[in-house]
């Protein structure tokens, strides 16, 4: 939010690289180093700044404070920068915050256990529901022969048989295939050349969701 207060943990010798974001879109920008023990170890420095349009004035003294803590960096000068024990020498104040209502922290990673059990109670599930599934005319239809392990592999990773497949021992999956186009470079040793062979070849894999232990399960190909 406008007048939000960022406080950025980051290495040192990253300075130079967030000059632009912070001096262009922040006020008030003050860098404090972490005390020695812990400056030592890790570098690190603590850029406190609140959002908002800064003058032009603002824009050039907080690109020359970022320019002198860089500086600093590279003559070995640590102590040119106040330490995070004078942080109350630079106060900022932080504005209240609004409603929160809607507002979620997500992850990108998923355990596969909690995704199954909020599947399970999501409505999602019911719209998608006939594209996880194959439909009942694509179930009765049989091949006139047994369909060879190469075919089966195709299949799977067509799409065609995407959607839930049960086992012989009562194992429920949801199964997604795909299919990767990929190059095998080879070379052939004639008697006055050298040949370069481009082979084409495609890469298969299939996952799946298996409900009973809940795991995902990957072949590759």
């Amino acid at each position: 939010m406008d007048g939000g207060v960022l406080v950025y943990i980051i290495p040192w010798g990253s300075l130079k690289q967030a000059d632009p974001l912070l001096t262009k879109h922040c006020r008030n920008l003050t860098i404090l180093k972490f005390p020695e023990e812990y400056f030592d170890a890790f570098d690190q420095v603590v850029v406190v700044c609140t959002k908002g349009r800064p003058k032009p004035s603002e824009i050039k003294r907080q690109s020359v404070l970022i320019q002198g803590a860089v500086e600093a960096f590279i003559d070995g000068d640590f102590d040119r920068l106040p330490t995070t024990e004078h942080a109350a020498d630079f106060p900022h104040d932080v504005p209240a915050a609004g409603s929160m209502e809607g507002f979620v922290f997500r992850s990108v990673r998923f355990n596969p256990e909690k995704c199954v059990l909020k599947l399970k109670k999501s409505p999602v599930w019911n719209r998608v529901h006939h594209q996880l599934f194959p439909a009942g005319l694509a179930k009765s239809i049989r091949p006139l022969t047994s369909l060879r392990e190469g075919h089966l592999a195709m299949l799977l990773a067509s799409g065609i048989m995407n959607g839930e497949v049960a086992g012989s021992d009562g194992r429920r999956l949801v199964v997604k295939g795909s299919v990767v186009k990929g190059v095998t470079i080879t070379s052939e040793e004639l008697e006055k050349e050298t040949r370069i062979l481009h082979t084409d070849r495609y890469d298969i894999t299939v996952r799946a969701i298996c409900f009973d232990p809940t795991e995902i399960i990957t072949i590759k190909q």
